[in-house]
C-alpha cells in the first residue's frame, strides 16, 4: 500500500520506505499454510485468513499487529495463548481430565469434541500444518454442500443460526 501511495504521489516517489519488521517466527507458523491452503482448496483470498484471525487472533505489540496464534486453546467463553505447544497440550490434558469436551484448539480453533477424530492426538492438533489443513478441508466441505462462502464460514462456526448470522 505505501508503495502504491509513493508512486500515486510524485512528491513521494523518491521517499525511502521503511523496510518490514520481520515477524514473530511463531506469528508465521499459522500464517503460511493457510496461504498454501487457500491456493490449493481454491478458497478466496484471505477468507481462510480471516477465519483464522476470528478464531485465534492474538494482538502481538511488537509487530503492532493481530496474528492467528498455533498455541490457543479455548473453552466455552475463556481463551489462552501459550508461548509453546507443549504448555498449549498440557493445559488441553489438564481440561479433559476434569472432564471438559467442549475445547477448541490451533490456528483455526477445530473443536476436539466435534473434531478430534481428525487427530491422531492432542499434539497433532496443535500442528499448525495439520490444524489448518482439517479446517480448510472443513470449510471446503461446508461450501461445496451450501454453495456459499458466507453460509460456510457461519456454519464453521456454530450450527446455531443466530451465532452463524453474528460470525459472518
Amino acid at each position: 500500500v505505501l508503495m502504491c501511495i509513493a508512486l500515486a504521489r510524485p512528491g513521494l516517489a523518491g521517499v525511502a520506505l521503511p523496510a518490514p519488521k520481520p515477524l514473530d517466527p511463531q506469528a508465521k507458523l499459522c500464517a503460511e499454510p493457510i496461504a498454501r491452503a487457500e491456493r490449493e482448496r481454491h478458497i478466496p483470498g484471505q477468507l481462510l485468513a480471516a477465519v483464522a484471525v476470528a478464531e485465534s487472533g492474538r494482538w502481538l505489540g511488537k509487530d503492532r499487529a493481530v496474528f492467528a496464534w498455533p498455541w490457543t486453546v479455548t473453552s466455552g467463553t475463556k481463551t489462552w495463548y501459550f508461548p509453546t505447544r507443549e504448555t498449549a497440550v498440557a493445559h488441553v490434558q489438564t481440561l479433559k481430565a476434569r472432564g471438559v469436551r467442549n475445547i477448541d484448539v490451533g490456528c483455526m480453533q477445530v473443536n476436539l469434541g466435534y473434531h478430534g477424530y481428525a487427530f491422531a492426538s492432542v499434539e497433532q492438533a496443535f500442528d499448525p500444518e495439520v490444524n489448518v489443513a482439517f479446517a480448510a478441508g472443513f470449510l471446503s466441505h461446508l461450501h461445496a454442500a451450501r454453495k456459499s462462502w458466507a453460509l460456510a464460514v457461519g456454519l464453521y462456526h456454530s450450527a446455531t443460526p443466530s451465532l452463524q448470522n453474528r460470525y459472518r
